[in-house]
């Protein structure tokens, strides 16, 4: 969003602020009234504040007939800015730039208010069949068409065209900012056609890289896996070394209830301790897989640069599955 535009009030024009006694008159200045442009700028100044543009408009022109100093041109340009006399503001901002009393910050902000302008001027093109016999009016005003296309505030206008002496066309275009009309007149038979067309950008469009050619991305597995790893391998390992020591423990106490034992119960007690050595193996194995597996993981897989990618990847083809992998 482009922040507002601010007016200017230069250090040369302190001293003219101070309140004069009010102008009963339309305000106009001659070139070098001090007095007058001091009272017109004030005046302006209070106007636009007031979100009167079309009276600080009149106010600051006053201004700049006593002294068109490059910050009254400036106040003066965004006020017509904003009563959408881009045209006009774009000649004060022009006059301004080629002034050498314009200091290094007002001839940016100036910069960059004539950008915001510029792209609000409108343009409509004539095209016609017989330029020779044909009259362009636009506003009152004869226009020549041969200059291609014409620069005009936005809002509505009126076009008429006469051929041979007899008027063909009379409209109001309504025109947005920005926006380009291009206006043609062909000639079938006795007929004459009139055809607003809008302009359109004529770039084509950039297209898009075929599928087939685009890279794939080659994904890295992402740290976390290989910590969850790591922290199942140490649960496995802990759960081993505790099933272990219970395995340890029930041999000691088969060993110290040995005597007392009936056959039976010393059987239970020999399978209960077969049991308990198989799920310890068990338990070890899972160890041992769950750690080769976590370093596989992280030496081959693990994106550890965050890049998007590991160092080798698995890749499911019709009737293999691979592993491509860089060393």
């Amino acid at each position: 969003m482009r922040r507002p535009t601010k007016l200017l009030i230069p250090i040369t024009f302190w001293a003219l602020l101070v309140p004069a006694p009010a102008r009963a008159d339309a305000p106009s200045c001659a070139r070098g009234e001090v007095e007058c442009g001091r009272e017109a700028f004030v005046r302006g100044t209070a106007s636009f504040d007031r979100g009167e543009y079309a009276e600080a408009s009149q106010w600051f022109g006053a201004a700049a007939g006593a002294d068109p100093h490059p910050t009254v041109l400036y106040n003066w340009a965004v006020s017509e800015a904003r009563l959408g006399k881009v045209l006009a503001a774009r000649a004060r901002l022009d006059l301004l730039l080629a002034d050498a009393r314009t200091d290094a910050a007002l001839r940016v902000r100036a910069e960059r208010e004539r950008e915001s302008v510029e792209a609000r001027v409108a343009h409509v093109r004539f095209e016609l069949f017989d330029p020779a016999t044909s009259r362009v009016e636009l506003d009152g005003q004869v226009v020549d068409v041969a200059r291609g296309e014409l620069p005009l505030d936005p809002g509505a206008h009126r076009v008429r065209v006469s051929s041979a002496g007899a008027w063909v066309f009379d409209r109001t275009l309504e025109l947005a900012p920005g926006e380009r009309l291009s206006v043609r007149l062909g000639h079938r038979a006795s007929a004459i056609d009139i055809v607003v067309v809008p302009t359109t950008s004529t770039a084509p469009p950039v297209p898009a890289p075929p599928r087939e050619a685009r890279e794939p991305r080659q994904a890295g597995v992402s740290p976390t896996w290989f910590y969850v790893g790591a922290g199942a391998t140490a649960a496995l390992a802990g759960l081993g070394v505790w099933s272990a020591l219970d395995v340890q423990r029930a041999h000691d106490d088969y060993e110290a209830d040995l005597p007392e034992l009936t056959q039976a119960e010393a059987d239970e007690r020999v399978e209960s301790g077969h049991r308990r050595e198989l799920r310890t193996n068990l338990l070890f194995a899972a160890t041992a897989l769950s750690a080769v597996g976590t370093a596989t993981l992280g030496v081959l897989f693990v994106d550890w640069s965050g890049r998007g990618s590991g160092s080798a990847r698995l890749e499911l083809r019709p009737g293999a599955l691979s592993l491509r992998a860089r060393f």
